[in-house]
């Protein structure tokens, strides 16, 4: 059996880029967080970058499918250039409103699950960095650790070196390696600001 790849997966508007409190419909109004960093951070810690994102102006036509192509290519090449490689994004298309029902739009896992299957990805080891509830709740649909932002908060505030995520990754590890299952349920789904404090004493 192949050994199972870890990821750090990004909700995109609010994490990645600028959020508008909309959609972002045109590829001026992309603007993109200095994330850099942190990202590489936890890229060198051998973590695959993926992006999990709904985009339902899709389907109401708010924008097309090419336009959200060069949103992302920008994404890819903006990172790609600070040392940083998003693996893969992968987003949904559908709005409820607007086309039928599918399996992976937030907080339904199936982005997740994409992701999971494409990349052999050991969800006990995954993460998923999101700023709405609906990214905690497909993580936790999949069993991987959801870490709940503000929108536009710097990744650098939980994922640089001797920060919190570093701590939170360390530590989970370690209660894997003990098999401490009521230890590592204390990990899911937490809030960055309440949990702080608390880490800092498994080590």
């Amino acid at each position: 059996m192949s050994l199972k790849n870890k990821a750090v997966f990004l909700d995109r508007d609010g994490v990645l880029n600028q959020e508008m409190g909309d959609y972002v419909c045109r590829l001026e109004d992309f603007h993109i967080l200095d994330n850099f960093d942190a990202l590489k951070i936890l890229q060198n810690r051998g973590y695959l970058l993926i992006v999990a994102t709904n985009q339902g102006g899709l389907a109401k036509g708010w924008y097309t499918d090419d336009e959200l192509a060069k949103m992302h290519q920008r994404l890819i090449e903006v990172h790609l250039a600070h040392g940083v490689e998003i693996t893969d994004i992968f987003y949904c298309p559908h709005h409820p409103d607007f086309t039928a029902d599918c399996d992976c739009r937030k907080p339904k896992p199936g982005l997740l699950l994409q992701g999971i299957e494409k990349y052999n990805i050991d969800p006990a080891k995954s993460y998923f960095i999101g700023d709405r509830e609906r990214d905690m709740e497909a993580a936790t649909a999949v069993g991987i650790q959801g870490i709940l932002v503000d929108s536009n908060q710097p990744i650098s505030e939980v994922a640089i070196s001797e920060s919190f995520f570093i701590y939170v990754c360390l530590a989970k590890e370690r209660l894997l390696a003990k098999n401490n299952t009521i230890g590592i349920g204390f990990f899911t789904h937490f809030n960055i600001k309440y949990l702080l404090h608390k880490l800092y004493a498994l080590f």
